[in-house]
């Protein structure tokens, strides 16, 4: 209350004052007016000039008569060059300064009145020099001005580089531009046009398109001298616009603006614009710090109550002078509507307590806005009627933001608009003379109340607010340094955006996580910092999210380290929202996850290798529960993923497993070290397979097992491999031994048969010896037939490969099946049709059959069934590598089964093996199916066996189908023995074969040299090269081979034909030799005849 009252005091004394201040004011302009005043300018055309008689004349001329007229006080003219016009009024030559510019020096000596006449200052430059642009272009140029004038001082000033070239008068200035004397110089329009029209160089220059210096013309007189400037401004003011323009037509030609008042109707908009966006500005910024106090109603009650109180303390006066201009110049309805304003601010402020805040506050708008239009439709538009209305757009940003004050700017444009239209147009007139009122005392009063009034109203309603806003924000400075320390220290990067995305905060980690400093990415894009592929998708999102407010959730981007490595964020925001209620930005972290990002990648690719694995991978915990499978292992083992979950890794082990083997893993696993060997599992459907496993256990920090590893790999194709490579070693073990022996075998049998031949040849058809050679030649056969299963057995006897149909093996071999097998085995025969034809020994596939039928006879002796079944079958991939095949295809399958006692797994492992039986002694040799397996697989085929206990036992021989074509005609034909006289060399080390060799051929009229070895018959060669027609080489020899000798002799003689003998098959030889024209081969044994022939073929030059 008290300080209420000391305002109050304030205000009454400061009224006081201010009426004495005016009363002494108009007391002295009461004065005496002078006789007469004498008035010098400088001659400028059109504006002050003397005419040819002498006499002056020009726009400004016309005007001080028309003053004179209006005064009542005659005018005298003096009109000297310019730099003399001063001088002549400060040594009190002249009385007034026509034209004079205001400048700070001049103030210092003159009073200037107000202006009346702009004038605008450019360059002008000749049309053939370098433009100007600016005052640093006239650095080192003569500048032409005029001398004494406020262009002079300022370019003194402003660009000191330049010549300044000074002349009294502006004839001169242009005339020496003309004749190009000076090629720039300064002068204001439109004075210069005149000139250069004039004196015909207006097309000869360029003018500057901006305004070097806008100077405004006034009327000057001493500066102690106020009486008299008093009295110019008084009679200026009762010139009418009216009269003013038809004195510039007539000088100009046009209209031009008189005075800074009419000057300001047009150009007040712009004013006022540019008033109202700095209201504007601090209207955001209060808003700005409304948006972060707790309790902005408070302040805002606050602020309309003081400024009730302060405006009914102040209505008093206002209502006194409002009565006493209504006194001196009539009442009006706006004098009137203003007192009623006055007696409602009054009640309003005493009665506020009973009115609603909302209704408080809108009165007191619309009283402000009042007073504003009251104004200007009184006084028009000048300083302190302008108050209200600023007052007014103030108040509305308080009161309602930044969106309401701009609503109340734009009422406030229209309204200045509409007024300043009316009284443009004429709709609007004044109802006093407004330059009479401002020499008033009521006029002095009223401005210096206003002033003090909003000036002082809201300086303190500004403090009030500000001293309130303070304390809030001080509780919220205190809690925000709390929270930028949080912020400032946290690993993660606190980021803040505007509503278009631009980041208005980054806390220091910025710095650490992109290598940018804060200031250096505050302002730009959030998405300025990604890489191109990302910025367009990453600039969507945002803009999707901020147009439906949604909250940002660990969304995953790439950014670009300042280094341009790149760097994944992970970033979340929530969305900040303005007093309406719209998205003013986000706030969030981001998180840099790029460790985190390549260790998931990594993770990714192992268990896309894990799940992409042809092992089975298995992972339990420490109790060996499964935690996870692999695809593979669901493969394998028939379980679901699902279903091994949770189960124990021990649910895989077969009965039959090795219990040893078994114990031996987990004691090993128990002591933390890794595990390797072979398990014996069963899958789902029971079916038994091995794993080569391999166990791993997995330790936590501390060093204790929390997980095992199983890489498992079924090798139960590759076991079974392994016993078939197992079975063919020892087959071929037994082969080369059986080989081996054939080849002595079939040398011994090579002389009985050839001298048996030859005796035979020698004895006469009665001879009683004849049938004793017989019976040798016949045992001599019948020994020729075992090597050659010995050959067969070991896989070295050639074959004679024919187009078979097992049908007709089978149809044709039966009788005797029957007869070997007996009467108490039934023989059922199942033949397929379609089958079609092999390539096959017939022999040997009648031995085959032979054998398994009486190996089949014997697992029944108390009789059965043996079926012997033929069948065309396609077999793929997996089933030949199951079983040993080479390659799928269609096969013809022939297969004996018995319904005997069976075999064990153990005996049908060792089935095929040498020597392997199960007969009692003497009973048999353990070669039957040793035989039948070599057969088979010299005919590109494999065996199977199926057998169970009590049961029986099935084989099936599996033999590659061909496509049948026609047989190729038997053109043998009865030839006889040739002969010769030709010299052989025979080369055999065994001393019979060699005899009966030599022997043969001399018989047949041949010359023979014999040799020993391959040694002898190089050097036999050597002696005799040029007799030699063909040589015969047994291929192994001591000493040197016959492959050896061979090559030898062809060294010498190259054509040489050679003829190679070898108890082996030509299959044999002949991957070590290549048979030709002049290289052939006859296997042992063989008949004198057929060796007859066949050296006859090669010294003919046959084909073998």
């Amino acid at each position: 209350m008290r300080a209420e009252q000391n305002n109050r005091r304030k205000q009454m004394n400061r009224f006081f004052l201010g009426i004495l201040a005016a009363a002494a004011f108009l007391a002295s302009a009461a004065g005496a007016q002078p006789d007469s005043i004498v008035v010098g300018g400088g001659q400028f055309h059109p504006m002050f000039l003397k005419s040819e008689r002498g006499i002056a004349m020009g726009r400004d001329v016309d005007l001080w008569r028309l003053w004179s007229i209006k005064t009542g006080i005659p005018v005298k003219f003096r009109i000297m060059d310019w730099p003399d016009v001063i001088p002549a009024l400060l040594n009190g030559d002249i009385d007034v300064v026509d034209g004079a510019t205001y400048t700070p020096e001049r103030a210092l000596q003159l009073a200037f009145t107000e202006p009346y006449q702009e004038l605008l200052s450019h360059f002008f430059y000749h049309k053939n020099s370098k433009p100007i642009h600016g005052l640093a272009d006239l650095s080192g140029r003569a500048v032409g001005v005029l001398e004494g004038t406020n262009v002079e001082e300022f370019l003194r000033f402003n660009a000191p580089t330049a010549t300044l070239v000074p002349f009294r008068d502006y004839e001169a200035l242009v005339n020496a531009a003309i004749n190009k004397h000076i090629n720039v110089f300064i002068a204001e329009e439109p004075l210069v046009s005149y000139y250069l029209t004039l004196a015909g160089g207006a097309g000869d220059f360029h003018r500057s398109k901006s305004i070097i210096l806008d100077s405004s013309l006034c009327m000057a007189v001493r500066r102690d001298d106020a009486e008299l400037l008093e009295l110019i401004n008084s009679g200026f003011a009762q010139i009418t616009d009216q009269e003013r323009r038809q004195i510039n037509e007539g000088w100009f030609k046009v209209s031009l603006d008189t005075g800074l008042y009419s000057r300001m109707r047009y150009l007040w908009p712009l004013l006022l614009l540019g008033i109202f966006a700095a209201l504007a500005a601090m209207g955001g910024l209060a808003r700005t710090w409304f948006r972060e106090l707790p309790d902005m109603q408070a302040v805002r009650e606050k602020f309309v109550n003081m400024w009730l109180v302060f405006a009914a303390i102040a209505s008093l006066p206002l209502g006194l002078i409002s009565i006493m201009r209504a006194h001196e110049f009539g009442w009006n309805h706006q004098l009137t509507m203003h007192v009623v304003i006055v007696i409602i601010v009054v009640l309003l402020a005493l009665f506020r307590n009973y009115v609603h805040y909302y209704l408080r506050t809108a009165l007191m708008l619309i009283l402000l806005y009042l007073v504003g239009l009251g104004g200007l439709l009184v006084y028009g538009i000048v300083g302190p009627t302008m108050l209200p209305l600023t007052s007014l757009v103030v108040a509305t940003i308080f009161m309602f933001g930044l969106r309401g004050g701009m609503v109340c700017i734009f009422a406030t444009l229209a309204t200045l608009g509409g007024v300043g239209l009316a009284v443009h147009t004429g709709m609007w007139r004044y109802s006093f003379d407004i330059a009479a009122y401002a020499a008033s005392l009521p006029a002095w009063a009223h401005t210096f109340v206003l002033y003090a009034f909003y000036t002082v109203g809201l300086g303190l309603g500004t403090a009030a607010f500000y001293r309130h806003m303070e304390e809030a924000l001080q509780a919220q400075r205190t809690s925000e340094a709390m929270f930028r320390g949080l912020v400032e220290t946290s690993s993660d990067w606190i980021w803040e955006t505007d509503a278009k995305g631009n980041f208005c905060y980054a806390s220091p980690q910025v710095e650490a996580i992109l290598g940018y400093k804060p200031d250096e990415v505050v302002g730009k894009k959030f998405y300025a910092l990604m890489p191109s592929e990302e910025r367009k998708q990453l600039a969507d999102t945002f803009r999707n999210l901020a147009r439906e407010g949604k909250t940002i959730t660990a969304l995953e981007n790439t950014n670009l380290h300042k280094e341009g490595r790149r760097v994944v964020l992970e970033s979340s925001g929530v969305p900040v929202f303005d007093a309406e209620g719209r998205v003013a930005g986000y706030r969030g972290i981001a998180r840099d996850i790029t460790e985190r990002k390549k260790s998931e990648e990594e993770r990714e690719q192992l268990m896309f290798a894990i799940e992409q694995a042809g092992e089975s991978i298995v992972i339990t915990d420490a109790a060996a529960t499964i935690q996870y499978v692999n695809p593979a292992f669901e493969r394998v083992t028939g379980y679901t993923r699902k279903e091994a979950v949770g189960q124990s890794l021990r649910m895989l082990e077969d009965n039959i497993s090795d219990v040893e083997t078994s114990k031996n893993a987990w004691e090993t696993l128990s002591r933390g070290e890794i595990w390797s060997g072979r398990l014996k599992s069963k899958k789902k459907d029971g079916t038994p397979f091995t794993e080569e496993t391999t166990i791993s256990p997995v330790r936590d920090a501390s060093g204790r097992t929390v997980n095992y590893i199983a890489v498992q790999r079924d090798i139960t194709n590759e076991v079974m491999l392994e016993e078939q490579l197992r079975q063919a070693q020892k087959m071929e073990a037994v082969g080369q031994l059986a080989g081996g022996v054939a080849h002595d075998f079939n040398n011994l049998l090579q002389a009985i048969l050839g001298y048996g031949d030859l005796a035979m040849s020698e004895a006469d058809d009665g001879q009683a010896v004849r049938g004793s050679i017989e019976e040798i030649m016949n045992a001599s056969r019948r020994a020729a037939t075992l090597v050659r299963q010995l050959l067969a057995f070991s896989r070295q006897q050639p074959l004679d490969m024919t187009e078979v149909n097992l049908n007709s093996v089978v149809a044709e071999l039966a009788k005797m099946i029957r007869r070997v097998i007996g009467e108490h085995i039934a023989l059922e025969i199942s033949a397929d049709e379609t089958l079609g034809f092999v390539r096959a020994d017939c022999g040997q596939v009648e031995q085959i059959l032979l054998n398994l039928c009486v190996n089949a006879r014997d697992a029944m002796p108390d009789g059965g069934v043996i079926t012997i079944a033929t069948q065309s079958i396609f077999l793929d991939e997996d089933f030949c590598r199951a079983r040993g095949g080479d390659k799928p295809g269609l096969y013809a399958c022939l297969s004996v089964t018995d319904t005997g006692c069976g075999m064990d797994g153990e005996t049908q492992g060792k089935a095929f093996e040498p020597f392997f039986t199960t007969k009692p002694m003497h009973k048999g040799t353990g070669l039957g199916l040793s035989m039948v397996y070599g057969l088979v697989k010299q005919h590109g085929g494999f065996v199977h066996l199926n057998s169970e206990i009590g049961r029986g036992t099935t084989f099936k021989i599996y033999l590659p189908a061909v496509e049948h074509g026609a047989a190729a005609p038997d053109t043998r034909e009865k030839r006889p023995v040739p002969s010769g006289t030709e010299t052989i060399l025979v080369a055999e080390d065994d001393d019979m074969v060699r005899r009966l060799n030599g022997t043969v051929l001399e018989r047949s009229g041949y010359t023979v040299i014999l040799a020993v070895d391959g040694a002898e018959a190089v050097r036999a060669f050597e002696e005799h090269s040029a007799d030699i027609a063909l040589v015969i080489l047994d291929v192994i020899m001591p000493n040197l081979s016959g492959l050896a000798a061979c090559e030898q002799i062809r060294k010498m003689r190259p054509q040489t034909p050679v003829l190679f003998t070898s108890g082996y098959s030509v299959e044999t030889v002949h991957t070590n030799v290549l048979l030709d024209r002049v290289t052939q081969m006859i296997p042992k044994p063989h008949h004198p005849d057929d060796l007859l022939r066949k050296v006859r073929e090669m010294l003919d030059g046959g084909a073998a």
